[in-house]
């Protein structure tokens, strides 16, 4: 992983990342991009909210998000 929670990039793009707790299951991908990773790579690529999204959105059409966070029982 190399990303973050959230940030701010040059052009006034904030990104902040949420953990969306779920009761489906993980697809198994290993090579998935995380959450903080698709935070670094929209504030890196997108000049505006609007890019920075569809950087987003495609990033994890290609590729998917890793990393899901399961509710489980006790």
């Amino acid at each position: 992983m190399w990303g973050v929670e959230m940030g701010a990039n040059e052009h006034g793009v904030v990104i902040g990342n949420e953990a969306v707790w779920t009761r489906e299951p993980c697809d198994g991908r290993d090579k998935a991009l995380l959450g903080m990773d698709l935070v670094r790579l929209g504030l890196e690529r997108g000049n505006t909210a609007r890019e920075a999204l569809d950087v987003i959105t495609t990033l994890l059409e290609e590729h998917g998000q890793g990393e899901c966070v399961v509710y489980t029982a006790i």
